[in-house]
């Protein structure tokens, strides 16, 4: 498995990518779940993260809201923020290790979802 290379679906479209992003899961019961670094990539399509623990990817249209939390006592450290739509796993934190990056990480995420065929409002945020 590994830190794959993300395979491109018809017409979608990597916009970013970074190598050094940390990645934790948070249940629908609260129970936090740190699935260490990995690569983070955004495309046109769909939000994916790989490392040697797995793979998981979610598409745009199935997170309600995004946000960037720049309070540490949420998260631990200032991140991307995602919360997914009818899901046991409610919240996605990516944490790049390069605290630069969280801006330009919030803004391709932001522009690619206002792009994304929608069924649901996306709602975005700065907390």
């Amino acid at each position: 498995m590994g830190d794959t290379e993300i395979m491109l679906f018809q017409n979608e479209e990597l916009r970013y990518e970074n190598s050094q992003v940390s990645f934790d899961i948070i249940d629908s019961s609260g129970t936090k779940m740190h699935n260490g670094l990995g690569k983070f990539c955004i495309t046109t399509q769909r939000v994916y993260f790989s490392n040697s623990q797995g793979v998981w990817e979610k598409a745009l249209e199935e997170i309600g809201v995004h946000a960037i939390s720049r309070d540490p006592r949420n998260f631990g450290a200032p991140c991307l923020y995602c919360q997914l739509l009818a899901e046991d796993i409610c919240q996605w934190i990516f944490i790049p290790q390069d605290q630069n990056e969280l801006k330009p990480m919030f803004g391709i995420f932001t522009q690619c979802v206002s792009n994304a065929p929608c069924e649901s409002s996306h709602m975005e945020e700065d907390l």
